[in-house]
């Protein structure tokens, strides 16, 4: 199973990249301070599991089962690029995705590159001016398996007992 922060930061590394700025975009957090310059915010909106997993099982024996859950997952994220010159970034970084280069390292890490939404401009008016504010989302898709982990290993019922007696 791929946690959701290693595609945010895989995701990151790929705006620094296409836009040339080390640490241009941080891990949306809450209650962190915000940079001083321009930046981009990246955030998971949504995990979900599309259609149905298929699960497996692998007998360990002794009535012991391992199992397997095999199923496409999406992952939506949301990019928030700040202060001068966000909406460019923005657009720049939409387009960047699409790079041969930057696509196979999402393929290299199991992950497809979906759909991406249209660059919006969601400029904020502060005590201080305005704020600049463009903002978009993508979403990856990829193969999830969850193979379990130690001490989770499902137990077959080889006998029930069944009586008459009522509770």
């Amino acid at each position: 199973m791929i946690p959701t922060d290693q595609i945010n930061q895989l995701l990151r590394h790929a705006v620094d990249n296409i836009l040339g700025v080390p640490g241009f975009a941080i891990q949306t957090r809450q209650d962190a301070p915000r940079p001083a310059g321009p930046y981009c915010a990246v955030g998971v909106l949504a995990d979900v599991g599309v259609g149905w997993e298929q699960i497996t099982y692998q007998d360990l024996g002794g009535g012991v089962n391992n199992e397997k859950l095999e199923g496409v997952r999406e992952f939506t994220f949301s990019l928030g690029f700040y202060r001068d010159g966000s909406n460019l970034a923005a657009r720049t970084v939409r387009l960047g995705l699409v790079r041969e280069t930057v696509r196979e390292t999402f393929r290299a890490a199991g992950l497809g590159l979906g759909v991406r939404s249209e660059v919006r401009n969601i400029s904020l008016m502060r005590e201080n001016g305005n704020e600049q504010i463009a903002q978009f989302d993508v979403t990856f898709n990829l193969v999830d398996v969850d193979t379990g982990q130690a001490g989770n290993e499902v137990g077959q019922i080889l006998t029930a007992p069944v009586t008459n007696d009522t509770v």
